[in-house]
């Protein structure tokens, strides 16, 4: 009777796990599916250029350019509302400051030879579980990195998150996965009653079955491919039911699998317990399973993929929650990239060291920098600094540009001589434009004031930016691997995405960009690259 039991509650256990968990395939599978991919596609990091064997779904072979394209109208954006955002400054909330029109909020980029996913912040969470990611730069830095917390957030609304904002370093940690209340309302499609086993699915294994099922109701059918795991690499059974250790010499009673009369049930897949809370996992196994949650759930986990595990209670094994997402995103902000140090003479931008703060830098496992704007800022306040100290020389001012490529030279330098590639991706942000002349797409008398739709076509009138060309310079003579998020034209066509009178800064501001918005498109961007 015992060795009956323990083979029931072995092959019953799926159908629990089953029960119990949902939207496991759909968490996973599209990580999977990334990896998968990875194969087929050749990142060119500088120009953003890619071969893509598949994205979305669809075969794609020809070589495809993320940043040439051009925008169309779609409905089903934006990614979130601004309003139920907690991260967002006043000075990009441009709705909640009063801009009354919405159409900007509905363009999505549309490359010319291939197809981007759609962010998707789950997936970013679970693909980078306990991971570190740093925008390092000036406002527009802040910019993109509010975009990104706003978007997670409305894909995980319910996840417990800690926002610390401060002068130089500001972090996002989301924490915990999504709660039980979330859980429980993916279930309304599913009507289980648990006394009789009686379950209506409308899908399993892929396949329609819309009468009532019986998952208790069947019988025991010969399966080959049976056990789940074997017992001898498992080390969470205890001796009581360990047959085989303790001599048992038949091997036939662990090739039955349990077959219902009405209905078919999927094969137990570790990936169905790994892409939801380790948390709701335990917690539900604990409550249904009892003191014998320790044995075969967590030992076919195992086999599918180690992962670290904790003895909690009596006897009672578990996958640890304590890490859970564990995904921080930071800010750093320096807009220069390069140090500003004090000296007697005052506050000196030093184009030849970077020190301040760059040891945080290397303990990151995804960097995204940038710096422009404030190379061009003038007079000491708005600049920041009262000289510049090139090489040997210290200097009240010098041509801006020729001062960006001697700084941004000096950081290439230091992620040459300090990033590690094999823990670290690095990301330049590009050039954010800005849009106060009016006639670099032929309105002399106008700036972004009123400006309600993007420029057609794929290319700006007024042309290329030169800072773009030194960024574009620099990243080609570095040994590091260093993906240009070429945004500079996608941008400079966003005539009408700036909060221009609506924000809390005042002013009429064309430099930065509303939320929702531009930023979101350049996070989807990023999404796009750190999935190939």
């Amino acid at each position: 009777m015992g060795f009956k039991f323990i083979s029931l509650f072995l092959l019953l256990l799926p159908l629990l796990t089953l029960t119990i968990l949902s939207r496991a395939d759909q968490a996973l599978a599209s990580d999977k599916k990334l990896h998968e991919s990875h194969r087929n596609r050749t990142v060119l990091a500088g120009a953003g250029r890619v071969k893509i064997a598949a994205l979305k779904g669809r075969k794609q072979t020809s070589e495809c350019n993320l940043f040439q394209g051009r925008w169309v109208f779609d409905a089903s954006y934006p990614f979130y509302d601004s309003s139920t955002c907690p991260f967002i400054d006043g000075e990009f909330d441009c709705l909640k400051f009063g801009r009354p029109d919405r159409q900007f909020l509905k363009y999505s980029w549309q490359p010319d030879s291939c197809t981007i996913p759609r962010f998707d912040g789950q997936a970013f969470l679970n693909k980078w579980r306990g991971k570190r990611v740093m925008f390092v730069g000036d406002s527009l830095s802040q910019n993109m990195w509010e975009s990104l917390g706003c978007m997670i957030h409305a894909s995980v609304p319910d996840t417990k998150t800690t926002f610390i904002k401060r002068t130089s370093v500001s972090s996002l940690i989301f924490q915990a996965l999504a709660s039980d209340k979330k859980l429980h309302e993916s279930h309304r499609n599913r009507t289980v009653l648990a006394g009789a086993g009686r379950v209506k699915i409308a899908a399993l294994k892929g396949r329609k079955q819309t009468r009532e099922c019986n998952l208790f109701q069947g019988r025991w059918v010969f399966d080959a491919s049976y056990p789940f795991y074997d017992s001898s690499t498992c080390p969470f059974i205890d001796g009581e039911f360990d047959c085989l250790k303790f001599g048992r010499p038949d091997r036939q009673f662990l090739k039955y699998s349990w077959q219902p009369d009405s209905c078919t049930i999927p094969r137990y897949r570790h990936t169905n317990v790994c892409g939801i809370s380790r948390r709701d996992v335990v917690a539900r196994l604990v409550r249904i399973l009892g003191a014998n949650c320790h044995a075969p759930g967590f030992d076919a986990r195992r086999s599918g993929t180690a992962h670290p595990v904790i003895k909690c209670g009596t006897g009672c094994w578990a996958l640890s929650p304590a890490q859970e997402y564990g995904v921080t995103i930071y800010l750093y902000r320096t807009p220069y990239l390069v140090d500003i140090t004090k000296e007697s003479v005052g506050r000196v931008l030093n184009l030849g060291t970077i020190e301040g703060g760059a040891d945080v830098w290397k303990d990151m496992d995804i960097l995204v920098f940038n710096s422009w704007h404030w190379w061009l800022h003038k007079g000491v306040e708005l600049q920041g600094w009262d000289y510049i100290r090139n090489g040997s020389s210290l200097i009240r001012d010098m041509d801006r540009l020729d001062a960006f490529n001697k700084g941004l030279t000096t950081w290439a330098q230091w992620v040459d001589q300090n990033v590690n590639i094999s823990q670290t991706r690095v990301f330049f942000q590009g050039i954010s434009p800005t849009h106060y002349v009016g006639k670099e797409w032929n309105e002399p008398r106008n700036n972004c004031n009123g400006q309600l739709k993007p420029l057609s076509g794929s290319t700006y009138p007024g042309g290329s930016l030169a800072a773009a060309s030194i960024v574009s310079r620099v990243l080609s003579s570095m040994k590091t691997p260093v993906y240009l998020l070429d945004i500079t034209t996608l941008s400079q066509l966003r005539k009408d995405a700036h909060p221009s009178t609506y924000g809390a800064a005042g002013g009429s501001d064309c430099s930065h960009w509303c939320l929702p918005g531009l930023p979101d498109i350049w996070n989807q961007l990023l999404y796009a690259a750190l999935s190939m």
